[in-house]
């Protein structure tokens, strides 16, 4: 019975994964933008360029002004604009 209920419980966790990413909780992402630990500055140093995904412009012109010193080791893609009328448009990059 253990069994059946751990494999109920991880494909519960699986199949919930991309739900929880779709619901727009980009709040690690916004953190590590605007506040990045001490691992993520030595990474960046190192070259690496981190893929922010989803995340509304307004917080992508910020980071430009705020992050000016990082910006080589950003990138943004699927970027969210909100619309006068509320509506929320995704960039589909392909563009």
């Amino acid at each position: 019975m253990e069994g059946i209920l751990y494999k109920i419980i991880v494909c519960l966790a699986i199949f919930m994964i991309p739900f929880g990413y779709s619901l727009g909780n980009d709040s690690w992402q916004l953190n590590r933008l605007f506040h990045p630990q001490e691992k993520d500055l030595i990474n960046e140093a190192q070259g690496q360029v981190f893929i922010y995904d989803g995340i509304f412009n307004d917080q992508v012109n910020l980071a430009m002004d705020q992050e000016f010193a990082r910006i080589e080791h950003m990138m943004f893609i699927r970027t969210k604009h909100m619309q006068p009328s509320g509506e929320v448009v995704e960039e589909n990059d392909c563009d």
